[in-house]
């Protein structure tokens, strides 16, 4: 794949997907997709809190290209054929500790293409070679069995439920935290996708995220 620090140079391809950085051009095609998917996003995706008009997308676009020059934070567009399907940011950046946290979304029209997968271990392995982080951490609700699955199936670990973590109207939820280092992802990277299914399977049943009829990532 294509790697450079450059804003407008930054390309990631994988087999299917092509990831680029956010610019505040994409702003107005970026804030139909958000709109569009609203009902699908809003109680797992932080953006829809405050993204309510184009210019709110704007800004912090512009706040995000400043912090990818800076290694401080991203927002990667995810296109497939041209079409933008989805987004992965890079939040909560700490190069002292050298660790991030990692959000994503996708379209209800790309939701179980696997495209998120793709786009996501693409992003992983580009952050840890990259930006020299040690650790990645993503979170999501634990009744979305899509996203749930999400975080085992792009080589992290669960290591625990954060408690009412998530305000979603004037409801608290639950979240579940999953994470991984450079070394244990690389390792399980190169072929060890046995002992992610088999931790899948366990947490699966210690933790069996109820039913929901809502879209998922």
């Amino acid at each position: 794949m294509n790697q450079a620090d450059d804003v407008d140079d930054l390309r990631l391809q994988t087999e299917r997907t092509v990831i680029t950085v956010c610019s505040v051009s994409d702003a107005a095609v970026l804030f139909r997709t958000l709109e569009g998917n609203r009902l699908q996003l809003q109680d797992s995706f932080a953006w829809m809190d405050w993204a309510h008009s184009e210019g709110d997308v704007c800004r912090y676009l512009r706040e995000l290209q400043t912090a990818f020059r800076t290694r401080t934070g991203a927002c990667l567009k995810i296109e497939v054929q041209g079409e933008l399907i989805g987004i992965l940011t890079l939040m909560d950046v700490e190069h002292l500790h050298r660790r991030a946290r990692l959000e994503c979304w996708l379209s209800a029209e790309a939701v179980g293409s696997g495209y998120m997968r793709e786009a996501a271990m693409a992003v992983i392995a580009f952050v840890f070679q990259e930006w020299n982080l040690h650790r990645l951490e993503y979170r999501c609700p634990i009744r979305h069995r899509r996203a749930f699955r999400l975080g085992v199936h792009i080589g992290m670990q669960l290591e625990g439920i954060l408690a009412e973590a998530r305000q979603m109207g004037n409801q608290f939820v639950d979240q579940a935290l999953f994470g991984t280092t450079r070394p244990r992802w690389e390792a399980w990277s190169s072929g060890n996708g046995g002992e992610s299914n088999s931790h899948f399977a366990a947490v699966s049943a210690l933790f069996s995220p109820p039913n929901s009829k809502r879209r998922m990532h």
